[in-house]
């Protein structure tokens, strides 16, 4: 889900030619860059995750706390992204992060 949910965040980019230019040439200060690489980081481990439970390998169980972590920067990412658009008051809150940390978790109505 989380690739498809990429794929289409690239796709609906004014000019997705500038995705690669993230990957190849990074703004390491930037959020943009950042949240990229943590959720391909996400999507690769999660992936073979995946793909060593279907196969029954001992190697998935080391892939559960980089997975963790790396769920943990793909639920919070957003609020520093937020953070660096000092145009929108709104996400002007140091309880963002912990915010869209919590988010995901509780319960829908």
């Amino acid at each position: 889900f989380i690739g498809l949910n990429t794929g289409l965040l690239v796709w609906d980019m004014d000019r997705p030619d500038r995705f690669w230019t993230i990957l190849v040439r990074p703004q390491w200060r930037s959020w943009l860059a950042r949240g990229a690489f943590i959720l391909i980081g996400f999507s690769a481990v999660g992936g073979l995750y995946f793909l060593g439970q279907l196969a029954n390998l001992p190697i998935s169980n080391l892939l559960i706390w980089p997975g963790v972590i790396l769920a943990v920067l793909s639920a919070i990412y957003t609020a520093f992204l937020f953070a660096q658009a000092e145009g929108r008051d709104l996400w002007q809150s140091t309880l963002l992060p912990w915010h869209l940390f919590v988010w995901p978790d509780q319960p829908r109505c």
